[in-house]
């Protein structure tokens, strides 16, 4: 392992960086290409191309506007052929952002329940056979209450 630094052009010159970054701009062109040719609001839901071969790949953020993407793929198909792209298929993907657990929200602020939790908390109370449980539940239905 070197003990200096190592320049970031010797890094630049990698081959497999250098082809890596080479398909990175051919794709960023491809979608912009893409995004130019989609009437808006359309193109701005157009996430990301990826083409393999004769086959074009358009990534939407939602199945709604990735439907509408495939309505227009015919469309896209002549204009990119009028630029001179050649594309034989076009599929259509959904391309969901990472946000986390959908069963799992971010707690209120402040750390208050929502208002009609503490009501709904002392309803289930009401019908628990456990005392123990029963008391938890009033406990919490109770805090919920409170002003802060």
């Amino acid at each position: 392992m070197p003990s200096e630094p190592q320049p970031i052009k010797g890094f630049l010159r990698n081959t497999h960086f250098a082809r890596l970054l080479k398909t990175a701009r051919e794709q960023a062109e491809l979608v912009d290409t893409v995004k130019g040719l989609l009437p808006p609001p359309l193109d701005a839901h157009c996430l990301a191309a990826a083409r393999n071969g004769d086959a074009l790949t358009l990534f939407a953020d939602s199945s709604a506007w990735a439907s509408r993407i495939r309505y227009l793929s015919r469309n896209i198909k002549q204009k990119l052929r009028n630029e001179g792209i050649l594309i034989k298929e076009i599929r259509i993907r959904v391309l969901l952002e990472n946000r986390g657990s959908p069963s799992v929200r971010p707690a209120p602020a402040g750390g208050r329940l929502p208002p009609g939790t503490a009501a709904l908390l002392e309803s289930l109370a009401q019908g628990m056979v456990d005392p123990e449980q029963r008391a938890i539940l009033l406990r919490i239905s109770k805090n919920a209450r409170r002003d802060p």
